[in-house]
């Protein structure tokens, strides 16, 4: 099938998002897996799919209107989530949207979506929270009103909802990356939006963490307006244990900036934040999760 049409069928496959299920159905392909990285779980198959989404505590995101900006970009608008970008060629897609929850949870989500056949074979979904912008860096940033809207009125955390309670933290680090390879896959599709695929880079951990660093990246960015997506998964490599991990976050002209999480190699969770500082250099602020329960047990 044609760029055009997987394009097409892309498009009707986000507006049927989350819960159109007799179309979602007859768009994906007899083999679609859906993957959440950030809690480790794949689900095999529409029919687990639906079975998921027609027990969800409380029911499905709702949407929440906003003004679409970017006359370039290419919206579509789901009748469950908010307006969002669709990027992508062949059979290859990235979805960028917001959905708000049942109990008031916010989130920005990517997703990044593979087809087979006309079908949807594939889809890797990364789900963000907003969070409050600290204030020592107010006076070189502007604020978005709508975020603001989303953070106002709800306690804001890197935390996803089913992550354990009682974070200790924040911890502060200085991540640098040193070594980039050529990536897998590299294109720019019709709509001059840039694609890289499996990009990886070394480098090493300062600051409340010290460590051996190591990621495979992606991106879809406009090289006219710098803005974008990344995504993919890290490593790091301390003296004592080994975390690994994925992390998302948009991408703009002054840099990119996102949330992470993590499991090490002695079951210890950490969720968090990062932002571009300087070029290939981030600060990084990150919690571990469910640790105060276990600390005072030893106690």
């Amino acid at each position: 099938m044609g760029e055009q049409g997987n394009r097409q069928i892309v498009e009707r496959y986000i507006r049927a998002l989350p819960a159109d299920f007799e179309t979602l159905e007859r768009l994906r392909h007899e083999d679609f897996v859906e993957e959440w990285p950030q809690s480790g779980e794949r689900i095999r198959g529409h029919a687990n799919y639906r079975a998921i989404h027609e027990r969800y505590p409380g029911g499905a995101p709702r949407i929440e209107p906003r003004e679409l900006v970017g006359s370039e970009d290419h919206w579509v608008v789901t009748p469950m989530l908010t307006p969002l970008r669709v990027m992508g060629a062949g059979d290859s897609y990235t979805a960028e949207f917001a959905a708000v929850y049942p109990g008031g949870g916010s989130y920005h989500i990517v997703a990044v979506i593979e087809l087979r056949d006309g079908r949807v074979l594939g889809q890797r979904t990364y789900f963000a929270p907003p969070f409050e912008a600290p204030d020592w860096r107010s006076a070189w940033v502007e604020r978005e009103p709508q975020h603001a809207q989303e953070v106002s009125g709800m306690e804001t955390s890197t935390v996803s909802p089913d992550a354990a309670a009682d974070p200790i933290g924040p911890f502060v680090g200085t991540l640098t990356w040193t070594t980039f390879a050529d990536p897998r896959a590299q294109w720019v599709d019709e709509d001059g939006v840039e694609h890289v695929r499996g990009q990886v880079s070394t480098g090493e951990v300062t600051g409340d963490m010290e460590a051996a660093a190591s990621n495979d990246f992606n991106s879809d960015q406009d090289p006219r307006t710098g803005a974008g997506a990344v995504f993919g998964s890290y490593t790091f490599a301390t003296a004592e244990e080994t975390w690994t991990g994925h992390f998302a976050g948009k991408t703009g002209p002054d840099g990119s900036a996102g949330t992470w999480d993590g499991l090490s190699d002695r079951n210890r969770k950490l969720a968090g934040t990062f932002e571009e500082i300087a070029e290939g250099s981030y600060r990084c602020e990150w919690f571990l999760l469910g640790l105060r329960g276990e600390l005072a047990a030893r106690a």
